[in-house]
Order: C-alpha cells, then sequence, then structure tokens
C-alpha cells in the first residue's frame, strides 16, 4: 500500500470494513488482533493506526520496531492471511493493516486470551458474535464439490478393475452377494456417482485412470516421504499416488508398512507384538485425509511425511464450519459428502468420528502417546500419529482396566489416562476424575482443595517397574513428614518455612503451613517471632508465641 492508496481510502467514513484508531503512542496487540477477527468477521476491510475519527492523519509510534513481524502474528492466532503496511505520509506514520473475509462459513476465533470468542463490531466498539449471525456464517454455502460433474470425463475414463474390486467391497458390505452381477454403470448411477453419462467429481477421485485424473484433477495426488530422521530436510525417498484412490489404497499402505518396525510387549507368559505404523491407524488417516481434503485449492497435494518415530499426513484446506481442534472427536461435517457416503458405503471409511476415534484409541492403547492435529496458515489440517512404544507398563494397565470393565474405556477416557500418565492434573482438569476414583485407577496427592493434583494408580507403577516414581509423587505420609520436622527440630532447634519447603519440594507453601499449624495445635511445636522472620521449636512456649492462625 502506498500513500496516494491510503488516502482514497480516508475519502471513506469509518463503517464494519473500515476502522480508524488514533494510536498516537501506542496499541494494544490482543485489541489489534481482535479488530482483524471482527472486521474478518463481517467481510473484508481495513484497519488504520494512525488516523483520528474524522479521517485525518494524526501519526502513530505503535509498533515502531516491530511492525513488520505484526502480521505474521495475527496470522498465526486468526488462521487468515492479514497483510500489514507501514505507510510514512507527510502528515505522520500509518500503519495499515488489510484484512479478507473469513473462510467460507468459519467464523474467525478471538486472540487466545480474549474476553470474546467470536468478535463483532457494533458501531465503535467489539461485541460477542450473536448465536443468529454465528448461524448465518455456519449455514453459509458450500457446495459438494464431489458431487459435481467432471466435464469430459467419460466412463471408459474410469478403472475398470477398480469398480469391480468396489462393487464386491459393496456387495460384501451390505451382505447382498446379487449386487456381485450388477452393471458397473448402474451402479455408479445408484449410488449417484454418474448423472446420466456425466462423471461426477468422486467417481474420478475414486476410480479414475491415472492420466485421465492427472489431467483433470492434478492436484488429487497423493505424495509420500520418508525420511530416516524426523529432523532431516531432505528425504530418502520419495513417491507420488496419482490413480484412483480404490486403486492406491493398498499400494499406499505397503509402501509404509515396507518401512514398518514392530516393538515386542511382554503381556504375562504372553509375547506380542506392536507395529509401530498400526494398519487400522494408518489406512484411517490417508482416507480420511483424501475424504475431507479441500480440492479447490490449488497447487497442494496430501502430502504424508513418515520416519521411524512418526507419521504425520498433511491435507490442504480449513477444518469444516463448527468443527475446531477441540471438538475434532464429537463433531462431523463432510466437505465431499457423495465421496464420504461413496467409501461408506463399501467400509472403506468409518462413519461419523469412529475413524478419528480408532486412531486416537489404537495410538494411545498401544504405549505411543497421543497423536496431534494441528492447522497451518496454508491453509492445511495435518495429523500427527507416534510411532513408537514408550511406555509397556502403560499398555498392560489399560488391558488390565478394560478387562475388569464391563463397556471398556471410551476413547476420551483414554486420552485422559494418557494425560494423567504423563503429568499429575489438578481436579478442573479432569472430566472422568470420579469414574476413575471409583474405579481405582487413579488417587489424589497433595492436600484437599486447589493444592491437590491426581497421579495413575500404584497399580500403574507396579507394571512399569517403578514405584519408586510413584512414592516421589504421591510424596511422604503425613506421618512421615512430621517425624522429618521434629527430628530437624531435634538436631537444630528451630527451622523455618521456607527450610522446609526446600527441604519437601512435593509440597507448596500453603501445604507447609497447614502441617505447621496442625502441629502446633496438637503441641508439639510452636512459633517464635514475628509473622515474617519467625521460626519453630519443639514444644510450648509462654513467651513470644503467636496465634497459629495468624501465620502465614
Amino acid at each position: 500500500m502506498n500513500e496516494e492508496k491510503l488516502k482514497n481510502l480516508l475519502l471513506h467514513q469509518e463503517d464494519y470494513d473500515l476502522e480508524f484508531k488514533t494510536a498516537a503512542n501506542a496499541y494494544n496487540e490482543m485489541e489489534l488482533v481482535d479488530y482483524c477477527a471482527a472486521i474478518s468477521n463481517e467481510g473484508d476491510g481495513y484497519l488504520l493506526l494512525g488516523v483520528a475519527n474524522d479521517g485525518r492523519i494524526v501519526g502513530t509510534k505503535a509498533f515502531s520496531t516491530d511492525w513488520n513481524k505484526l502480521a505474521h502474528k495475527i496470522n498465526s492466532q486468526l488462521l487468515i492471511r492479514v497483510m500489514a503496511y507501514e505507510v510514512i505520509c507527510p502528515e505522520g506514520r500509518v500503519l495499515a493493516f488489510k484484512i479478507p473475509k473469513h473462510f467460507p462459513g468459519v467464523p474467525v476465533h478471538a486472540a487466545s486470551k480474549s474476553k470474546y470468542k467470536y468478535p463483532i463490531r457494533d458501531g465503535e466498539s467489539l461485541v460477542e458474535m450473536s448465536t443468529e449471525t454465528l448461524k448465518v456464517i455456519y449455514a453459509e454455502t458450500i457446495p459438494d464439490w464431489s458431487a459435481a460433474i467432471a466435464e469430459g470425463v467419460a466412463f471408459t475414463d474410469l478403472s475398470q478393475q477398480a469398480l469391480r474390486r468396489y462393487r464386491s467391497e459393496w456387495a460384501k458390505h451390505a451382505h447382498k452377494p446379487e449386487r456381485e452381477q450388477v452393471n458397473l454403470q448402474k451402479m455408479l448411477l445408484d449410488l449417484r456417482l454418474m448423472k446420466g453419462e456425466q462423471i461426477t467429481n468422486a467417481a474420478l477421485l475414486l476410480f479414475g485412470k491415472e492420466s485421465v485424473l492427472s489431467n483433470h484433477i492434478p492436484d488429487a495426488e497423493i505424495v509420500f516421504e520418508w525420511r530416516n530422521k524426523r529432523q532431516d530436510i531432505a528425504f530418502a525417498d520419495r513417491r507420488n499416488f496419482r490413480s484412483g484412490f480404490i486403486a492406491i489404497q493398498d499400494e499406499l499402505w505397503n509402501t509404509v508398512n515396507a518401512r514398518n518396525t514392530i516393538f515386542r510387549y511382554q503381556s504375562g507368559f504372553t509375547q506380542r507384538e506392536i507395529p509401530g505404523f498400526d494398519e487400522d491407524s494408518i489406512r484411517e488417516a490417508i482416507v480420511n485425509a483424501f475424504t475431507h481434503r479441500d480440492y479447490t485449492v490449488r497447487g497442494r497435494s496430501i502430502l504424508i511425511k513418515a520416519c521411524p518415530d512418526m507419521f504425520e499426513i498433511e491435507n490442504p484446506g480449513m477444518l469444516m464450519p463448527g468443527v475446531t481442534l477441540d471438538n475434532i472427536l464429537d463433531e462431523t461435517v463432510w466437505r465431499n459428502r457423495l465421496l464420504a457416503e461413496s467409501l461408506e458405503k463399501a467400509h472403506l471409511m468409518e462413519r461419523s468420528s469412529q475413524g478419528v476415534d480408532k486412531i486416537y484409541s489404537n495410538t494411545i492403547s498401544s504405549g505411543k502417546g497421543i497423536p496431534l492435529y494441528a492447522l497451518k496458515l496454508d491453509p492445511a489440517v495435518t495429523l500427527s500419529i507416534p510411532a513408537v512404544l514408550l511406555d509397556q507398563g502403560f499398555v498392560g494397565f489399560l488391558e488390565r482396566i478394560s478387562q475388569k470393565t464391563e463397556h471398556g474405556l471410551s476413547v476420551k477416557e483414554i486420552i485422559e489416562l494418557e494425560s494423567i500418565r504423563q503429568r499429575p492434573r489438578k481436579s478442573n482438569e479432569l472430566q472422568f476424575k470420579e469414574r476413575f476414583l471409583d474405579m481405582g485407577i487413579i488417587e489424589r496427592v497433595g492436600s484437599k482443595g486447589r493444592g491437590s493434583s491426581y497421579i495413575l494408580a500404584h497399580q500403574y507403577y507396579v507394571h512399569t517397574g517403578d514405584t519408586g516414581k510413584h512414592t516421589r509423587l504421591s510424596g511422604l505420609s503425613r506421618e512421615v513428614k512430621v517425624e522429618i520436622i521434629l527430628k530437624h527440630l531435634d538436631e537444630n532447634g528451630s527451622v523455618t518455612n521456607a527450610e522446609l519447603q526446600a527441604a519437601m519440594p512435593d509440597m507448596d507453601m500453603t501445604e507447609i503451613n497447614t502441617l505447621l499449624r496442625s502441629m502446633g495445635k496438637e503441641g508439639k511445636i510452636t512459633h517464635v517471632g514475628s509473622r515474617r522472620y519467625g521460626h519453630w521449636v519443639v514444644g510450648r512456649e509462654k513467651t513470644g508465641q503467636l496465634n497459629l492462625l495468624d501465620i502465614d
């Protein structure tokens, strides 16, 4: 943006697509992000810093040293491509932000610590988007691209072998063997994959010959890259898969499986094998990417990046309206509905979000950790699935829980147990705390109330062979702590709260204060001196004694 473009903008009054801010000396970065989100939720527009409400340039010193980094910060938070410009005019310096409209059906979320979720403008102020407005955005039309006609493609451009294989799976899944004899064109018509003599994009993606698919939807390829180490920049092997998905699905899995690692896990007297790349999870991740990708994004393909300890698949496009990283296990919205329905009818894809559930459940239950979804600005969605057995004890722990539980554990319960395995969790971080306590698979450590946290039960640490870690996490019993304090007093004569915290790092100051007060009430110790600089000694003393409730 140059001075001429800026002054053309200033000919217009402030509106939902144009916001002026004086910001003479500074401007709050979170408010900047929120205003960009609000303008994007209304449509595209501009935010100008250094401009008075009447359109006069007054100049701004805001972000004078790092303005060129702002666009990246904003984009990383909002996942829209905001452009930042510094325009130096005779009247003063102006920072201009060009803000695009939100993606169809996807409202823009506010800054991470904002008081808004989806901000929108109301005159000079920001307000929370109303439910009605949110519904309007969610309802924005996103045509089913997969149901559109692939112009210039005929039935003869489809692989007959792929069609026959699909027909066999279609018949098998429906338990209707007579479907094996259905005419292939009639099958496509019945499944709405053909409309008259015309072929849909879904049919081309599923059954297209390599040459035809490459000409009509060149970005539909799936690229596989193998790296010997995750941090390697250069790949050791790269393959491109350009035929219809029915023809390449097994070849894709075989390419991944050829580099698989097998971990041997001892369960009682039985030894079982845990593959680094679990077939069900990998196939589900690939078919989900194939189905949910945005085929209108040009110049990008589905990219698989694998290495010995990780399988990552990158899928062009944004999450669908109403789906976030927080609710991805609960919400199911099809971008390419016809394509998804066609895969479901041949049992090549799980219904609803069961496929994602399977990925999470299989990976965590195999002791590899939690899969991770992430969003990229490109735009793209990535799924990373760990491929190394990290904790054999946790595998056995979950197996024994499932054996004793009539209905087993839900995927969300498994995820929560894995989060507890990684580190102790506070009460407000746990959804299934009461159920887990009733089952005896977690236990509380620390004092009651806000100071308490939860770890896996002692049984888990027995499986891992590390009961010492359980002792460290659960801490010493009260009786042992009392004995330690009394022994210290016997040897040294006195002790301060700070000295005890250094000696017992598993306890915070609140817990230490509570313990010392209770020992004082029992007559074991007393406090001498001022509240701030005093110390504790053995027994009761008549002089210098403070009210124990006053000790902080």
